[in-house]
């Protein structure tokens, strides 16, 4: 029988709807789950006995409080703002109400919460609706007879075991002041059965009927997997506004109904995984499609035969390695890829390379050589240092055949070995490229100084001719053009000294010029003092002589320049 009346009458005519209906996906077939009634009498019961009454005013004029039950005002006491969300009695219709100040706002007030209405489908076994609403108690004008109840229904729900989830909500539900109610959009289908964070930006209480969600369930499989994982609702509840936090239900419930086989998991002892799998949402380690556990999990019967036999946990971490390892031909061992899955730490890409390396018939060796090695050092890097070591001998053109070295006895001392030929080779690599790269910077530099060795009214321009000099520069100076210099070497840019012709090898200013059409960028001093794009009221430590100076060298320059592109 069902047990919510209202609904159903008799299983007779459950089982005739049944037989005649079909669910389509539409809204219209969602409608037929709850017997088209949007909010129950039992669901508007619970949220107008949950809302609360107020004793409401501000702390400006009028003096008074206003009761949201009676609708009279009276003189308000001293310093009752302090009582604020406390409850008490409206001294006029004797209601039990709660002192609330409009300037602090909804705190310590049961002003708004979801309503979720949980029910049996009228027309199909096996399926479990939702219908979600907004409540609201509006008491935020100055009439108290504008403390209204509103329940807006926004979502709808329907949890079909092994069929899959849906859901419907409100394009929009927008509050209208002028008429002090809610204006209602379309239904629209949503892609998937998502929680409610995605129709209320703040998290919110929750409210369910007493023994609603329980009813829903009963005699559904959905019951059988509520009661295997000790509660849905129970587990997944926490408080929030001093309610129930019972929106995670919700997607457990749609990942249940998409995913039955994890009733499946939990019968056979492996809880945790299905957990996992309704968390994450699924994972590709898994046939949903499987007809036993082996088919599930992608195992072999021997495989399932030592899960059971040494009580592994599964995981879904070891499902991945397993698969892997499987897929290589390294190991059909749970143990191994469960090991690897709690010890490998974001290893797993990089040692299966490394594992593939060697010949088709070797990698079970290698795979057990891998083991013993952490086995002996009991250390959890043991796996990040053969990712390395592996690496080490690719970079080195290294034969994997030789075992010797791919499977040395002593893994720590081996990939010590192989870093400082690492080191030796960078080293001789980055010489190399330092070499080339002088060379290169030695045949630019010449074509700089015939365009950028300049001496006028006292002043020497000259290209850098070192990275050591830019570096003393910056140093001297105090600024960052240390920064420029690989881009100066691979000539992105052009860095030039200005100094003094009487101290030529004295710092005074550094130059920077574009690489692409030669103009000045900036001209900076001591602590970045410039001439050139100073910002209004940026101190300037030049005299008037030396700007005057300076201004007259960049006309020559630019003029030596402009001649020079003219001949």
């Amino acid at each position: 029988m069902c047990l919510l009346s209202g609904y159903m009458e008799a299983e007779a005519d459950y089982q005739g709807r049944q037989e005649v209906f079909e669910d389509a996906g539409t809204l219209e077939s969602a409608m037929r789950h709850i017997d088209g009634v949007l909010v129950s009498p039992e669901a508007e019961r619970c949220a107008r006995k949950w809302l609360t009454d107020y004793l409401w005013g501000y702390n400006g004029k009028p003096r008074t409080l206003a009761c949201t039950v009676c609708g009279e005002t009276f003189e308000r006491p001293k310093g009752w703002s302090a009582l604020h969300g406390k409850e008490t009695v409206c001294p006029r219709c004797g209601a039990e109400v709660v002192y609330r100040d409009e300037l602090r706002g909804h705190k310590y007030c049961r002003q708004s919460a979801w309503l979720l209405d949980w029910r049996k489908s009228a027309v199909e076994r096996d399926t479990v609706t939702l219908v979600a609403s907004l409540v609201d108690r509006d008491s935020t004008g100055a009439n108290p007879e504008r403390a209204v109840t509103d329940i807006i229904p926004v979502a709808i729900y329907i949890f079909r075991y092994g069929k899959g989830a849906r859901c419907w909500k409100r394009s929009a539900w927008v509050y209208d002041y002028k008429t002090g109610k809610y204006r209602q959009g379309e239904w629209q289908r949503m892609k998937k059965a998502y929680g409610l964070g995605v129709f209320c930006g703040g998290r919110i209480g929750f409210l369910t009927p007493p023994g609603a969600y329980c009813r829903a369930i009963t005699g559904t499989s959905f019951e059988r997997v509520d009661k295997l994982f000790g509660g849905f609702n129970r587990e997944y509840g926490g408080q929030v506004n001093g309610l129930p936090y019972s929106g995670e239900v919700i997607r457990l419930m749609a990942e249940v109904a998409r995913r039955p086989y994890v009733e499946y998991m939990a019968k056979v002892g492996q809880k945790s995984l299905a957990m996992q799998i309704m968390q994450r949402g699924g994972t590709k380690a898994i046939n949903g499609r499987g007809k036993n556990a082996t088919e599930i999990l992608r195992m072999t019967p021997g495989q399932y035969a030592e899960v059971k036999r040494e009580h592994i946990a599964l995981d879904i971490g070891t499902l991945e390695w397993m698969q892997a390892l499987s897929r290589i031909g390294a190991s059909e061992s749970v143990r191994v890829a469960n090991y690897a899955a709690h010890h490998s730490y974001g290893t797993m890409s990089d040692v299966l390379d490394g594992l593939q390396r060697f010949s088709q018939d070797r990698r079970p060796a290698a795979m057990r050589w891998l083991m013993r090695q952490c086995e002996r050092s009991k250390e959890a890097s043991t796996f990040s240092e053969a990712r390395d070591y592996w690496k080490q001998l690719v970079e080195l053109g290294e034969d994997f055949a030789d075992e010797q070295i791919s499977m040395p006895r002593d893994l720590a001392a081996m990939h010590q070995r192989m870093t400082d030929r690492l080191n030796q080779l960078w080293s001789a690599r980055r010489a190399q490229q330092a070499a080339v790269m002088r060379q290169k910077f030695e045949k630019r530099l010449k074509s700089l100084s015939s365009l950028y060795n300049f001496e006028a009214y006292g002043l020497i321009l000259r290209p850098f001719a070192s990275a050591d000099e830019i570096r003393a520069e910056g140093a001297a100076l105090r600024h960052c053009v240390a920064q420029y210099i690989s881009r100066y070497m691979d000539g992105q840019t052009i860095l030039c000294a200005l100094r003094w012709a009487e101290a030529p090898e004295t710092p005074w200013r550094t130059v920077e010029f574009s690489a692409v059409d030669g103009k000045l960028v900036q001209d900076r001093g001591y602590k970045n003092d410039r001439v050139h794009g100073r910002s209004p009221g940026e101190p300037m430590t030049l005299t008037a002589e030396t700007r005057e100076l300076l201004e007259k060298f960049w006309n020559a320059f630019e003029a030596w320049r402009t001649g020079r592109k003219t001949a």
